[in-house]
């Protein structure tokens, strides 16, 4: 996310995840629209509109979307 323009900028990678780490990556983007930071202004954000973020948070981590 570019936060001065205010751009959701997304892997290509995403299209291998579950359709539900996909809405929560966009999810987490759409929250940094409004809050460019990982603050608990931020997660409140984010809890809004993902009730479920910590649940999927840990799930992303078993796939890697990396270029290496």
């Amino acid at each position: 996310c570019k936060y001065s323009t205010k751009e959701i900028f997304l892997n290509e990678k995403l299209i291998c995840l579950p359709s539900s780490l996909i809405d929560y990556v966009i999810c987490h983007e759409i929250a940094h629209l409004k809050v460019p930071n990982h603050s608990p202004l931020y997660y409140k954000e984010l809890e809004k509109i993902s009730p479920n973020h910590k649940k999927y948070k840990q799930e992303i981590k078993k796939y890697r979307l990396d270029s290496r």
